[in-house]
């Protein structure tokens, strides 16, 4: 199995997840938040937010797709903010769910599996 590169907060701002689409959501006892990315063409990243709170999904499907409807939740933006020891995360999304899931964390990490090919990083939309 590939050893995943690790990113810490704001070390995420050189990984690219936009248009990466969220294949899974799970969370664990601890409180922990983790999105399993379909990244780039057959790799998948992890992304892990620890101690998360105040979980807010605001999706609603995109009626511009009529029948055509794929259900994927495909990024279209990320965007982070720290304040007093805690994150606030929010992901946009504009194709198939329109919308935003936003949360709070004490930290996240994005574990992908390679080095980045283009920075990505904190959109700044909060």
């Amino acid at each position: 199995m590939e050893t995943l590169r690790k990113y810490d907060n704001e070390q995420t701002d050189c990984v690219n997840v936009y248009e990466s689409s969220i294949i899974q959501i799970s969370t664990d006892q601890n409180n922990n938040f983790e999105f399993l990315l379909d990244w780039l063409e057959g790799d998948y990243a992890r992304l892990l937010f620890e101690s998360t709170s105040k979980i807010v999904f605001d999706l609603k499907r995109n009626p511009i797709y009529g029948n055509n409807f794929s259900g994927k939740l495909e990024i279209r933006g990320f965007s982070y903010k720290q304040d007093e020891g805690s994150y606030t995360v929010k992901f946009d999304f504009d194709t198939d769910f329109l919308g935003t899931i936003c949360f709070k964390c004490k930290n996240f990490s994005f574990y992908v599996p390679s080095a980045p090919i283009s920075n990505g990083g904190n959109d700044y939309l909060l």
